[in-house]
């Protein structure tokens, strides 16, 4: 099994899920949200939303929607990951730390 994942990796046929942990490989600095929480943060910290929401990534984002417009949404998401992060030791295996 493990031969034929190694194949299938090699030849570009699968691609590995690593998981919603991966940016935490980054360091403390990563300027992207790497959780639900800190999205949700990023979504609520300019626009007003109940506070009962402002923990709950999919209740803020669909407030956000259905009372300020999806293209507020669009624009908070587009924000929240503009910036560039540094590669992980993981996409980088040279990279210090």
């Amino acid at each position: 099994m493990i031969a034929a994942i190694r194949s299938a990796l090699a030849d570009g046929t699968v691609i590995p899920y690593i998981g919603p942990g991966a940016l935490a490989l980054t360091g403390a600095a990563c300027p992207l949200p790497a959780s639900h929480e800190a999205l949700s943060g990023r979504l609520t910290a300019t626009t007003s939303v109940p506070h009962k929401l402002r923990g709950n990534l999919t209740g803020a984002a669909q407030f956000i929607e259905n009372f300020k417009h999806r293209k507020t949404v669009v624009a908070l998401m587009k924000a929240a990951f503009a910036a560039e992060a540094e590669p992980s030791t993981l996409q980088n295996p040279n990279r210090p730390g």
